[in-house]
């Protein structure tokens, strides 16, 4: 430790009881301008006493040696030991503060804060300071602290204050400014027998509380990452999963200790990323796993423009009558036997089931730049769930999601059928909140008949890994007792729909929402909407669209929340 960090101990206990918060970034000259400081003056009667000061131990005996302060009738504001010293090679101090990073002695409890707590293991050095509350003071005798010891090997070991009456930057008691530290008794103790290697460091760093996580603001260009280890470590990040510690491409710009930060820049709205962590501690012990920490920027979202239509029939009594509206008969399609992956080339456009550049196993997504899907063969797209699953899959990488527009995205069919490698059991996943990991899978325990009579297709199931199957809670099975119900097929967004027991009219939004059209008027207010345009669709089909009640106006920054034919301007982002 150098001799900066030294006088920051000295000036603590100097100064205790009148800046102890502060005084740590005032330089000691500064403060000598205005206290007169006596360092070990006449006054200096107070003493520092190891008990037992001697003693003989068999190596691998623990032994408690107590550190006795006694002011001599000196009311004192702090004690800094700055250091006890110690052969490594003879002893080795025993952690006795679990709960914290590092090695640490034990506090005794004369007075309030115990300002520094830490054991230089490999220099045997030890520091420690306790300092009263603000404006009070301390008198008497007991126990400052107690460092207990391992013995290791035969011989003497010594174990002694740095000090030197009359020196700033060792070890002092200080009382009105003054260090009236008179003598200290050092400790020395014969070790016997074999000898005992001191205990090796052989754990990696623990990862914890990485940050950020879930949707970053919209037009967020740069966030902080950070995390914290239970021991001191230095951390390196990067966007590549599964990299030794060795070869990650970046350093924490704030490391080395236990608080690890640093600020990562060039994000965008609507996209998603994910930063893989590991760290090495001194001792060299490094994770050979990737601590994820992933977040997303939001979309800006625009309003869309619906389209008005022609004027529907309206009583003198100003009711609204919706017209009938006939839909156009589906055209019966032809499809041609579905292919085998044996008989198509993988390459982009050669799959007509695929957008032109897509192939079996692409990530990709649309426009709203947030949900991330894997495609496969046949057309169909099943939702990566959230960062946690997208971890799970060495392969996947976000800079390898591929963009699609609207009508790309909206062709390909949703799936939520999966089988995990080398299970056969086809599940159906409900997805309940993707941020806090909640989602529920049901085992189709059912026959070929009903299966399809569910509406499903074999080539829409997605064969999954063990470690995603797990991840979800599990529901109860559906059987064959379960009524067949029509599949939910996604709707075009921009599309006017409805069901066919309801007359209430919906906009599809592009980000998977439906905003409900009040009434005729508001219709007719756009000049793109037609009555003809209206799509008939079934009611699980609607139901699977949240519902937005909240509006604005293009240009301007005014929310309202709708509530039947009224609108309330919600004043502020909190009320929001």
């Amino acid at each position: 430790m150098n001799s900066e960090v030294r006088n920051i101990y000295i000036r603590i206990a100097l100064c205790a009881g009148i800046c102890v918060a502060s005084m740590i970034s005032i330089p000691l000259f500064a403060f000598a301008q205005t206290t007169s400081a006596t360092i070990g003056g006449s006054s200096a009667t107070a003493t520092l006493v190891l008990s037992p000061a001697s003693g003989s131990y068999a190596t691998g005996d623990i032994f408690s040696v107590n550190i006795l302060l006694n002011t001599q009738g000196s009311p004192i504001q702090g004690v800094d030991i700055v250091y006890l010293k110690y052969n490594p090679a003879f002893l080795e101090v025993q952690d006795d503060e679990g709960g914290s990073v590092g090695v640490q002695i034990t506090s005794g409890t004369l007075m309030a804060t115990t300002a520094i707590n830490s054991v230089d293991t490999s220099a045997g050095k030890i520091a420690f300071s306790q300092v009263t509350t603000s404006g009070t003071s301390y008198t008497g005798s007991g126990t400052l602290a107690t460092a207990r010891f391992k013995a290791l090997t035969s011989g003497t070991a010594v174990v002694a204050f740095d000090f030197i009456l009359g020196s700033t930057i060792d070890t002092n008691v200080a009382s009105g400014g003054e260090d009236i530290l008179a003598s200290v008794t050092n400790g020395s103790y014969s070790i016997s027998g074999t000898a005992v290697p001191p205990q090796q460091d052989s754990t990696a760093p623990v990862r914890t509380s990485g940050a950020p996580s879930g949707v970053l603001a919209v037009g967020t260009t740069q966030a902080t990452l950070s995390l914290s280890t239970n021991e001191n470590a230095t951390c390196k990040y990067g966007i590549a999963v599964g990299v030794t510690y060795a070869s990650v491409a970046n350093t924490f710009s704030t490391t080395g200790g236990t608080a690890h930060s640093a600020t990562v820049s060039g994000l965008s709205n609507g996209n998603s990323y994910a930063y893989y962590v590991r760290c090495e501690d001194g001792a060299g012990n490094m994770n050979d796993d990737d601590h994820t920490i992933a977040f997303s920027v939001a979309p800006s979202v625009s309003t869309p423009t619906p389209t008005p239509t022609p004027t529907p029939t309206v009583t003198t009594g100003g009711s609204y009558i919706p017209p009938t509206v006939t839909p156009t008969p589906s055209p019966t399609i032809t499809q041609s036997p579905v292919p085998t992956m044996a008989t198509v080339q993988q390459t982009p456009g050669a799959n007509a089931y695929l957008p032109a550049g897509v192939v079996e196993g692409d990530l990709v997504r649309g426009p709203d730049g947030i949900k991330v899907y894997i495609v496969n063969f046949y057309g169909y797209k099943r939702h990566i769930f959230n960062p946690a699953v997208f971890s799970m899959y060495g392969h996947f990488r976000w800079d390898n999601i591929k963009s699609l527009n609207q009508q790309e995205i909206d062709a390909l069919k949703i799936s939520n059928l999966y089988r995990a490698d080398g299970d056969t059991r086809v599940f159906s996943l409900h997805e309940v909140d993707e941020t806090k990991g909640l989602a529920q899978k049901r085992w189709l325990s059912v026959s070929a008949e009903k299966f399809s009579a569910l509406g499903y297709a074999w080539e829409q199931v997605f064969i999954i890994n063990t470690k995603e199957r797990d991840y979800y809670q599990e529901g109860s099975p559906i059987t064959d007792s379960v009524q067949p119900q029509a599949p939910i097929v996604s709707i075009a967004s921009g599309a006017l729909v409805k069901s066919a027991n309801d007359p209430t009219v919906y906009y599809i939004t592009a980000t998977g929402l439906k905003k409900r059209i009040v009434n005729a008027m508001v219709f007719n207010s756009y000049a793109a909407n037609h009555w003809e345009n209206i799509t008939i669709v079934e009611q699980n089909a609607l139901d699977a669209y949240p519902t937005v009640d909240t509006i604005k106006l293009s240009g301007s920054a005014k929310v309202y929340l709708l509530e039947s034919n009224t609108k309330r301007w919600i004043k502020t982002a909190a009320a929001f």
